[in-house]
């Protein structure tokens, strides 16, 4: 068990990359024979391959089963115009692009991808923050529900 926003997790993943800004519903289309065809553009593929490369070395024996809990904090790097009085502070809400339910979507699949959960439909809470800061990364505790 490991400690992460003010509770015990049984994992705590600390993904330290600049967290990507596509999300996977920002998808391309073509039309082929007169029918659409989506496709996913050259950046949510790169973004996908940062999560997949950043996730592989934490990978678990097992996914952890049942229903879970998802706690997700995602920092960005300050923006040139934030001011030294908030930059003394740590960290800011970042209310911009991309937005927050998208882009920790496309995580949650990446997770169940590489079987840290087994399925998308068994997280009852997910809880998510987006910030600017100096801990610039992407921090996930997951811990098995139980009533």
């Amino acid at each position: 068990m490991s400690v992460f926003a003010g509770r015990a997790w049984d994992v705590v993943l600390d993904l330290n990359i600049l967290p990507p800004t596509t999300v996977a519903q920002q998808k391309r289309m073509t039309v082929v024979n007169g029918r659409p065809v989506f496709f996913k553009s050259k950046k949510q593929n790169e973004a996908q391959a940062s999560f997949y490369s950043t996730l592989e070395p934490y990978q678990l024996p097992d996914p952890i089963t049942g229903v879970v809990e998802l706690a997700v904090v995602v920092t960005w790097p300050w923006r040139a115009g934030d001011s030294k009085k908030v930059r003394a502070l740590g960290w800011d809400w970042h209310s911009t692009k991309p937005d927050l339910d998208n882009w920790v979507k496309d995580l949650i699949d990446c997770m169940v991808r590489m079987r840290f959960i087994e399925d998308d439909a068994k997280v009852a809470r997910c809880v998510s923050e987006k910030r600017r800061g100096d801990d610039v990364g992407v921090k996930i505790g997951i811990a098995r529900l139980v009533r």
